[in-house]
C-alpha cells in the first residue's frame, strides 16, 4: 500500500538539475541535425495532471494503432577542466597540445540496441565572464577510418550564455562510430571548468518489431484515434498524472507509433519537444493559480493553445480582498486578451456554470504593444491609482480571456499576480477554522481541512461518476492571504497527482470557493462552515482530538475526527475490496475516553454531475480508544454493502498528524 500523505507540502518542487538545465536551454545556441528536426511538434504534457492533444502525422496507415513515449536516456556526464585551445581556429586539431577533449562510442552495442537520437549539452563548471567561448562538436565516422573530418561533423554549437547545445538525429548511421568534442576557445583565465551530459534514446529491432529502450512510466500515455490516415494530421492527447513530489525532467522524447503487432514494417518514431507545464484546455473552466510576486518573477503560467477565431472565456482568477491585479502574456501576437470582472459566485447546485460575463463588465484588452511598469512588455496593470488601468481591483471573479485574432493556431502562455498595496502587509493564509465545509444546495461531500504548521491541509470526500464514495488528498501552498491552492491527490493506484484546486475566503465570512479540475472535469462552487472543529469530552475533560489521525505502522488509510462538544463526528477513509479509495462517516456521542462510532456508507453525486440527494446505508462500527490528544487506537469493524465490496477490521494505532485546535 502506498503511504497517504496529504498533510504534506506538494508544490510544484523542481530539483536542482531541472532548475539548472532549464536556465541553461534558455541562454544556449542549440543547433539541430537534420535542421528540419528544430521543426519537430510539441507536447504540452499537463502539470500536475490532466490532459493536452497535439496534432502529428504518420507516414503509414494504421488501423488501431499502437504508441508509446520513449525518453531520453543519461549516456555519460563528465566535469573536467580544460586549457584554451593553442589553435582556437581549427577545430578538429586533436594535437598534443590540449584545450580539447574527445569521447565517443558505438552506435550500435553488442546486443543489438541502437542509438537514434542524442542530446548534448556543455555548460560551464563556473559562471562565465563575457571573454568565456567554448564549443561541443558531434561527430560520425561515417567512413569508418578513425579520423574526423570537416565533413562529418553533424553539429557545431558554440555558447552565447552558459550553454552550447547539440540535438542529432543519427539513423542514418547505425553501424557507424560518434564522437564528441569539446573545446574551450577563449577564457580570462588558462583553465576553465566544464560539464558535458549526452543523453541518447535507443531502440531494438528483432523479429520484426521494433521497440523503445526507456519509455515514459504509465502515468504518462498517449492516446490516438481508432485509425489513422498517411501524411494526414490527426490529433494525439497526452495524458499525466505527476506521482506526490515528483516533476518530470524529459525535454526531448517521442512517440513511437506501430500497429498492434509492433511490426517494423509500419512503425514510425515521432521525436518531439515535451512542454511540461500547466496547460489549460478550451471547454473546461480553469481557475488560475495567482501569485503575489511580480510578473518578471512568477514561474507559474498557464498554456492555452487557440484555433483561429477561438477563445477561452471559462479561464479565471478569484480575489478575495487583494488591489492590485497584473496580467501578462507570452505573445500577443494574433491574440487579444480581455479581463472582465464579475462577483465570487454563491452556492449553487451546478458546478459547471463558469464563463466569462459580457457588456460592462469588461475591465480592459490587452492587446499588442502595451507593456506596465511591473509586468514588462505584453501585459498590464490594474489599481486605482498609478496604473496602467486605473479601476478599482476588489473581490471578484477575474476572467482572462484570451482571443486567438489571427488566422492560424496560436499558443499562448498567461500569468497573473495579486497583491495589495494599500496598507500593511496582510501576510499569506487561507484564514478560516479547521472544520468542515460544504455546499447547502449539494449536500453529501464536502471537505475537512486542518492546518500542520499553519498550512492547510485537506481531504476531499465526495463520490465517483458511478455516485460511490470517494476521496482525495489536498496538498498546497497559500501565496496570498485568503488564498489556498495546489494538487488533487488520489490513492487509487499509490499516491498520484489527478489535478488542482484553488479556494479563496470570502473576506467577510467564514465561506470558501472551491474549484477544482480532476481529470477531464472541473467545476467551481461556493463552501460554507457546515462545523467548526474544537475539542471532545474525553471522560469529562475537554480534548483536543479534532484533526487528522493515521496509523505510521500502516500508512494507506486515516481519519478526520471533529470534536463538536458532547458529540464527535468521524471521517474514515480507506479502501474496499477492489482496492479503490473510499470512505464513510458517523458520530459518537460517548463521553469516555473510547468513542464507538456508527458509520454510514453514502452515495450520491459526483461534484460536476446533476444532483441527487445522498442515501445513507449503515456499514459497522469503528472505535476510538484515545490515550491522549494526540494517541489513540483505531477498531473499525466495517463491511461494505453493494455495489461496494470488502470489509476494514485493521486495528492500529493511530496518532494526529495535524495542528491541535483550540476548544471553543
Amino acid at each position: 500500500m502506498q503511504p497517504y500523505l496529504p498533510f504534506r507540502r506538494a508544490a510544484r518542487a523542481l530539483s536542482p538539475l531541472v532548475l539548472s538545465l532549464a536556465a541553461a536551454v534558455a541562454t544556449a545556441e542549440t543547433v539541430h541535425y537534420p535542421a528540419s528536426l528544430a521543426d519537430m511538434p510539441t507536447a504540452r504534457i499537463p502539470y500536475p495532471a490532466g490532459a493536452a492533444g497535439t496534432v502529428l502525422q504518420s507516414t503509414h496507415s494504421i488501423s488501431r494503432p499502437r504508441a508509446e513515449m520513449w525518453r531520453m536516456e543519461e549516456k555519460l556526464s563528465e566535469t573536467y577542466n580544460l586549457p584554451i585551445d593553442p589553435t582556437p581556429d581549427n577545430p578538429l586539431d586533436l594535437g598534443n597540445a590540449g584545450g580539447s577533449r574527445i569521447v565517443g562510442w558505438a552506435l550500435t552495442e553488442p546486443g543489438g540496441a541502437q542509438h537514434w537520437f542524442a542530446d548534448v549539452y556543455l555548460q560551464g563548471g563556473a559562471l562565465p565572464d563575457p571573454e568565456t567561448r567554448f564549443e561541443v562538436l558531434v561527430v560520425v565516422d561515417k567512413n569508418g577510418d578513425n579520423r574526423i573530418t570537416g565533413d562529418e561533423v553533424l553539429c557545431h554549437a558554440r555558447n552565447t550564455g552558459i550553454t552550447a547545445h547539440c540535438r542529432v538525429d543519427l539513423r542514418a548511421f547505425p553501424a557507424r562510430n560518434l564522437n564528441i568534442l569539446t573545446r574551450l576557445h577563449s577564457h580570462t583565465q588558462s583553465t576553465f571548468p566544464l560539464v558535458m551530459t549526452a543523453r541518447t534514446a535507443r531502440f531494438a529491432s528483432s523479429g520484426g518489431v521494433v521497440r523503445a529502450m526507456a519509455t515514459l512510466p504509465a502515468d504518462t500515455r498517449v492516446v490516438l484515434p481508432d485509425a489513422i490516415t498517411a501524411h494526414t494530421p490527426f490529433s494525439a492527447t497526452f495524458h499525466h498524472y505527476s506521482r506526490l513530489g515528483q516533476y518530470p525532467e524529459t525535454r526531448f522524447g517521442g512517440v513511437l507509433i506501430t500497429d498492434q503487432s509492433q511490426s517494423s514494417a509500419t512503425a514510425q518514431v515521432v521525436p518531439m519537444n515535451f512542454s511540461i507545464e500547466e496547460v489549460a484546455p478550451v471547454g473546461r473552466p480553469f481557475a488560475m493559480a495567482a501569485g503575489r510576486l511580480l510578473p518578471q518573477l512568477l514561474t507559474a503560467q498557464t498554456a492555452v493553445t487557440l484555433q483561429p477565431g477561438e477563445s477561452h472565456p471559462q479561464l479565471y482568477v478569484d480575489n478575495s480582498d487583494q488591489d492590485y491585479l497584473v496580467v501578462q502574456a507570452s505573445t500577443l501576437e494574433g491574440v487579444d486578451v480581455h479581463v472582465w470582472r464579475d462577483l465570487l459566485p454563491q452556492s449553487a447546485v451546478d458546478s459547471t456554470r463558469i464563463q466569462a460575463p459580457t457588456g460592462d463588465h469588461l475591465v480592459t484588452v490587452l492587446r499588442k504593444g502595451m507593456s506596465s511598469s511591473d509586468g514588462g512588455p505584453n501585459s498590464t496593470s490594474i489599481c486605482s491609482v498609478h496604473c496602467e488601468i486605473s479601476r478599482g481591483v476588489g473581490a471578484g471573479r477575474y476572467f482572462i480571456t484570451p482571443v486567438n485574432t489571427s488566422d492560424r493556431p496560436v499558443m499562448v502562455r498567461l500569468g497573473v499576480s495579486l497583491r495589495r498595496t494599500l496598507g500593511a502587509d496582510p501576510g499569506t493564509g487561507l484564514g478560516v477554522p479547521s472544520g468542515n465545509y460544504y455546499n447547502p444546495l449539494r449536500s453529501g461531500d464536502g471537505v475537512f481541512i486542518d492546518t500542520v504548521d499553519g498550512t492547510p491541509n485537506g481531504v476531499f470526500y465526495t463520490f465517483d461518476e458511478a455516485g460511490l464514495p470517494t476521496w482525495y488528498s489536498l496538498s498546497g501552498t497559500s501565496p496570498l492571504r485568503f488564498v489556498w491552492q495546489g494538487t488533487i491527490y488520489d490513492q487509487a493506484n499509490g499516491t498520484r497527482a489527478v489535478g488542482r484546486f484553488s479556494m479563496v475566503k470570502d473576506a467577510l465570512k467564514d465561506e470558501l470557493v472551491f474549484s477544482w479540475s480532476i481529470g477531464d472535469t472541473s467545476g467551481s462552487n461556493r463552501l460554507v462552515l457546515a462545523a467548526r472543529s474544537g475539542c471532545a469530552g474525553v471522560n469529562g475533560v475537554p480534548a483536543q482530538v479534532s484533526g487528522h489521525w493515521y496509523a505510521p505502522d500502516s500508512p494507506g488509510w486515516g481519519m478526520n475526527v471533529q470534536g463538536l462538544g458532547d458529540t464527535t463526528v468521524l471521517g474514515a477513509y480507506f479502501y474496499d475490496a477492489a482496492r479503490k479509495p473510499r470512505w464513510a462517516i458517523g458520530t459518537s456521542n460517548d463521553a469516555g475516553s473510547t468513542k464507538t462510532f456508527a458509520l454510514h456508507q453514502v452515495t450520491g453525486a459526483c461534484p460536476t454531475c446533476a444532483y441527487v440527494a445522498p442515501t445513507v446505508t449503515p456499514v459497522g462500527q469503528w472505535g476510538v480508544d484515545f490515550a491522549s490528544a494526540t494517541d489513540a487506537r483505531s477498531r473499525p469493524s466495517i463491511t461494505f454493502v453493494a455495489p461496494l465490496s470488502g470489509q476494514f477490521a485493521q486495528q492500529q494505532a493511530v496518532v494526529r498528524a495535524t495542528s491541535p485546535v483550540a476548544c471553543q
